[in-house]
This record gives structure tokens, sequence and C-alpha cells, in this order.
């Protein structure tokens, strides 16, 4: 080829009016024109690197390696008027960075690198109206694209790869195996496109239909900073890499749609916020909370002593109520208020995490799905630790991924402290930890080292507690072994509707992966769980409202398979969850939408009551023998209440939790009472079977049964002497 000639085509690659040939050069020439110039290019970049010249005056700001950026070398000219003398001059290529050019578009009729008529392709070349690429010819237009193949033969980054995901809100991240070969992350300009995850690893770019724009108006300049692992470190600082899965765009931020983020995790919360506290303070307390309310009226010089007698491993949660309540009272709302602002933070954090690893659009799903299940709404109504612990487990998980982005000390102690307040308030939810661990040898392996003594030192304060209350294992020695039976219930008892529970648990199983972000979400929801079926096999640990904390990551796993179809289909199928989720909604706030109708029973009572009444309470009754005098003591004005006949001291007194009853009832039993109220836990058709000690006994030789009530989970009868 003719130095002309070689010109002419360099100056058509520049922008420039090439000047016309006496004839049309071959496509062996055009070829070995274009790879000389890029090759000069190369040679360019690579001498201006070895001389150090990375900081001269104009040059613009270093960035660090392993990151993808644009920039528009235009000067704000239109492509057609652009010269080279108009590309800025300012500062000389970082090594292993490539300047490829974006694509112009070029009419099928023309030769843009020599500026002669193209003959036209036979028709049998022609795939969807759009004529096949040769090297050396005209790049395709941006409209057209993914139409034609890209041009292999010209990539100038011979060494590493290109690995852009093929997402609609944001650039992908780069893999860790990836990096390690010189991979980077495109920060896509605007209007261009990403390469799919199947083509990964290869020296292409493969742009999806309509996601890039006309390239008429300006030309990018991509530079990619690739890590090559077989030249020398350089001397620019690095930074380090995200965590794996996490959506990158330019500047950091993660989501391609800051609005949207802020949309997810407010939406969520205001949601959730607004579900939970209506109709909270409705249903009456069941008996774990009653166990609640009975703890936040014991004085504190008492409380130690009672704990050491029972209750050892719930401490924690009971002294932060009788903080709460000496500011705030002890009405049923403020007891439960606790758990609502509890899962209105969880909603959030729910949404954060969904938008940190996929997108705002996937954080969005997962939020709102999160705020409409019937269990987030029963748990942030109780007045227990749950939902607590719900909230300090995904608070923990996004804890860890901000860590492993920079591991350091430091930036471990929020995480540490999370972790010591979750296994404080549940000793069990540090199963947790379980999960994190593996997360952390998948996504920072080198992490790991400052990640396990963070945990243990996070767990340490639980297995201090644990460790004081092994002598009260008794306490949960109602809960039955696990089995295939009580895995059956699993999605009621966890999600608050089997319909409900079905379907994300088979939407949750069509996002279980091993790669991410749905590995962080898989080990979340699964190893916790198999781990205490395992061991419930061998101790009372299986419980689904254990493993409450799980629940967050069965919702993005859900989110995650939603977050494949279009939003507003995304967005219709949360609507019609919580459309089926009304019923058990309407339930959860009904008078007896705890199980246990306790204040129907006191409103029985005060409206049946007499001067005079004398109470007894069955103490063999299983499910808690406070929750009769709880109830009454809770519901009922101290001068309404009637007389309990058979106690000789008070519950929580003297480091015990239940009262101290006579025991002989014959001898306690007042002759001048005539009429006298039996409460007793479950539905009993003879309110004087197996009441407990000699009380039966006494009670039927006086008394006759005259009325009975039989509210949600309780019995109550009403006894008046037989004459005489």
């Amino acid at each position: 080829m003719s130095e002309l000639d070689e010109t002419s085509m360099l100056s058509g690659r520049e922008g420039t009016e090439p000047r016309s040939g006496t004839g049309t050069p071959s496509r062996r020439d055009r070829h070995a024109s274009a790879e000389a110039a890029e090759a000069e290019a190369e040679a360019e970049a690579f001498a201006g690197w070895l001389n150090g010249d990375r900081s001269a005056p104009g040059a613009p700001e270093a960035r660090p390696a392993g990151r993808a950026t644009v920039d528009r070398g235009d000067g704000g000219l239109p492509a057609q008027s652009r010269r080279p003398a108009d590309r800025p001059t300012g500062g000389t290529p970082r090594p292993g960075r490539a300047s490829v050019p974006a694509v112009r578009p070029a009419s099928p009729d023309r030769d843009e690198d020599h500026g002669t008529d193209r003959p036209a392709a036979p028709p049998s070349r022609l795939r969807d109206g759009v004529p096949p690429r040769d090297h050396g010819s005209a790049p395709v237009p941006a409209g057209d694209r993914g139409h034609a193949p890209p041009d292999r033969g010209h990539a100038p980054t011979d060494r590493g790869h290109a690995a852009v995901a093929d997402r609609s809100h944001g650039a992908a991240p780069v893999r860790d195996e990836d990096r390690a070969h010189g991979a980077a992350a495109v920060e896509r300009p605007r209007g261009a496109a990403g390469v799919r995850d199947g083509d990964r690893g290869h020296d292409s770019t493969v742009l999806r239909d309509g996601d890039s724009r006309n390239a008429s108006d300006d030309t990018d300049v991509l530079h990619l900073d690739l890590d090559r692992h077989d030249e020398p470190v350089s001397s620019a600082p690095s930074s380090p890499a995200p965590v794996v899965g996490t959506a990158m765009v330019a500047g950091g931020f993660r989501g391609t749609n800051r609005a949207l983020t802020q949309l997810a995790w407010l939406g969520a919360a205001l949601l959730t916020a607004v579900i939970g506290i209506f109709r909270a303070d409705r249903p009456g307390l069941w008996a774990d909370e009653l166990a609640t309310w009975g703890m936040t009226t014991v004085p504190w010089q008492s409380m130690w002593g009672l704990l050491r007698s029972t209750d050892m491993v719930n401490g924690p949660y009971y002294v932060f109520m009788r903080a709460w309540t000496q500011l705030l009272g002890s009405s049923d709302l403020s007891l439960r208020l606790p758990s609502v602002i509890a899962m209105t933070v969880t909603a959030a954090l729910v949404a954060a995490l969904g938008s940190r690893f996929g997108g705002p659009r996937a954080g969005l799903i997962a939020g709102l799905l999160f705020a409409v299940l019937p269990a987030t709404s029963r748990y942030g109504q109780e007045a227990r630790v749950y939902a607590l612990v719900v909230c300090a487990a995904t608070l923990a998980t996004l804890l860890l991924a901000r860590a492993l982005d920079r591991p350091r000390f430091v930036r471990f102690l929020p995480y540490v402290l999370v972790v010591a307040v979750m296994g404080l308030f549940n000793v069990i939810s540090l199963v947790l930890l379980v999960a994190h661990g593996l997360l952390v040898l998948a996504m920072r392996r080198r992490a790991f080292a400052g990640w396990l003594p963070s945990a243990l030192v996070g767990g340490a304060p639980a297995v201090v507690l644990l460790v004081a209350s092994m002598g009260q294992r008794g306490q949960v020695g109602w809960v039955a072994p696990s089995s295939i039976t009580s895995l059956a219930a699993f999605p009621y008892q966890l999600f608050g509707a089997t319909a409900i529970g079905g379907a994300l648990l088979v939407l949750g199983a069509l996002a279980v992966t091993y790669r991410h972000p749905a590995v962080v979400y898989t080990a979340w929801a699964v190893l916790p769980a198999a781990v205490l079926f395992v061991a419930g096999h061998y101790t009372s640990v299986w419980l689904p409202r254990y493993l409450l904390f799980t629940l967050p990551a069965w919702v993005l796993l859900a989110a995650v398979t939603l977050d494949r179809i279009p939003l507003v289909r995304g967005l219709l199928v949360v609507a019609a969850v919580a459309l089926v989720g009304i019923p058990a909604q309407a339930t959860l706030r009904a008078q007896a939408g705890h199980d246990q109708d306790t204040r129907g029973m006191a409103t029985i009572i005060a409206n049946n009551e007499q001067p005079g009444d004398g109470i007894v309470y069955g103490t063999d009754d299983p499910g808690g023998g406070w929750v009769g005098r709880d109830t009454v003591a809770h519901y009922l004005a101290a001068g309404s209440r009637p007389k309990d006949l058979m106690l000789t001291q008070a519950q929580r007194t003297n480091g015990k939790v239940l009262a101290v009853e006579c025991p002989d009832a014959t001898k306690c039993l007042p002759t001048k009472v005539s009429r006298v109220w039996v409460v007793r836990l479950g539905a009993v058709s003879d309110p004087l079977r197996n009441i407990g000690g000699t009380k039966e006994t006494a009670l039927r030789a006086q008394f006759q049964t005259s009325r009975t009530w039989h509210p949600a989970g309780l019995t109550l009868a009403l006894l008046t002497r037989k004459p005489s």
C-alpha cells in the first residue's frame, strides 16, 4: 500500500474528509491499514507510560486501576466538525488503558474509510436488512447494533476481557475471578450498552437492541483500565473492588437511579409503618406478651434475682422493655411499638439490600413485598423480641457487605456491635454467622481473617448468656423435635399464610443459585434453617418463629426472580400477594388475633363481676401458669378485680415467676364467698377437672358451675355456692 493510501485511510478514521483515490482499496489493504493504525496508537500509549508522564499539566484526573470510565474527548464539538487537533492533548494514557473510539453511524451505501461508494451487498448476504460487516469497513450504526456481529479483529484490548453485565439498572461489577485476569467493568456512557453475562471472558462487545443511542452527535471514548498481572505494578492508587454483585455507576453510587433507590427504601418503610400501626392495640396480649408485660412491672433491684431463676436467655430484652415502659407506659400499643419500629426499619434495610445487590428495581419489589406479608404484621404487632432480631440480622448482613468493600478493622466495628445485639436478643440467631462465614469465603476470601475475629467478638456476649442460662433448659422442653410434619407447617408459620408462603418459597427456589447476588440470600435463607432442623433432632430448638430472621432472605430471593420480568408485572405480583393476605391481615387484627382472647375474657369478668366475688386460677394448665393472673392484673383496675382466694405470694417476687398458693384449699376458701370465677388455659369442657392441687376437691364440695365462656384459647367459668 502506498503512503498516500495509508494517509488517506488514517485521515478518514480521524473524522476528516479523505481524499478521493483512483480506485477502491482491497479488503486486505483496508484491514492491514486499520491494524497498523491501532498498533501505532498502542505503541504511543505504552511509550508515554514508560516515560512516567502521568501528571502532565492538563492531564485528566487519574482514576484507580480496574475502573472503566468514559472520556468524552470531543470538547463538546459534533463528531462531523472534529479534527485531530480538536482532541485534548493533555496527559499520557496510563498503562493498560486502551482508548476505543465509539462507533459512528455509517451508511450502508458508502465506504466511510475511503469516502467511496460501496457496492450493494447481494440479497443472500443481507440479514434483517442489514449488510454484514467486513473487517476494515465502517462500524455499524448504533441503531443497528445487535443485528450485526461485532468486529472481533480490531479489539485493541488484547490483554483482559471487558465484563459488563447485561442489566437495565446499572453497570455490573467486576468479578474477583475476572479481576485477576485483567477484567474491567465499563461504566456505561449515555446510550451505551453492556456485554451479556454469557459473553464475559471474550474479547467482544455484544450490544442489546435499543440499548444504545445514535452516535452521530457524539463520539465517546471508552477507557478500559485493565489490571495486567504480567506487567509491573503501577504506582497509581488502586481502589478496592466493590462487593461482588453490586451495581456500579460513575461516582461509586450503586444503582442507576438515585431517586428510585430512595423511593424503594422510603416507600417500603412507610408502607410497613402504616400497616404495622393499624389496629396494633386491638388484639389481646397472649401468654408470651403477658410475660413481657409482667417483667416490666418488676423493680430494678429485683430483676437480676428473678432472671437467675427463670428466663435468663431473654434477660437483655426484658431490661430493654423495662426501660422502654418506664418512659412510655405499659399499654398494649406501647409494648408493641418497638416491634412496629423494628419491622419498619427492616423493610427499609431489605429494600437497601435489594438495591445494593440487584439494583433499585429489585430493592423496590423486595421492600414492598416484605411490607405486605402477614408475618411482618404478626410479629410487628407482638411485644416479643422477634422483630428486633429480624432487624438486627438484616442490618448485620448489610454492614458485612459494606465492610467487605474495603476490609479494614474499623469498618468491621459496626458489624461487631450489631451481631452482639442480635445474639443477646436471641442466641439462636447466631447461626446466621455460619451463612456470613460462607459468604465471606465466596466473596472476599482474603477478608476472612478479618471477619472471623469480628464474628467471635460479636458473638461472645451471647455465648456468656447461653452458659449462664444452661440450668433453665426446661423452659423450652415443650418444643417438639424437628420432623417432616413440622417442616410441612413451615410456610404458614414463617410467612403467616400457607398460600403466600408456598408462592414465596417457589419464587425463592427459582432464584437459589451459587451466583451473585442470589448466593447471599440463599446462604442466609437456607443454612440457618438446615442447621436448626438438624439440631432439632437432639435439642428443643426447632420452632419456625426462631427462624423469623431468615424471612428477609426469602423475600429478597423472590425479588430476584420477579426482577427478571418488567417492573409493572413485578408490582402486580406484590399487589396480588397483598390481596391474598387480606384475610390473614384481618384475622391478626381481631380481638383474638394472637390466639388468646385475653382482652375478651377480662371484658366478660368486668361486665359480670359483683362485689365480694372471688377468683381461682388453674396452675397445672400447659402454656403458662402466669397467664390468668397477668390478664386480670393488666386489663382490670385494682378496685374491680375479684379477690384471689388462693394467693399467698404474688407472682415475680422473691425470685419466683409463678405465684405461691395455699396448700390446703379447703382452709383458704372463705365461707362468705358466694361466687367464684375460674380461669383455665385452653378449651376445657369441665372447668374444675385437673385445676391443680386440692382446689378441685374443695370447689366441687361447695360450688356448682353456673355459666361457662370459651374465649379463644381460654376457658372462663362462674361458680355459685350450692344451696345448704
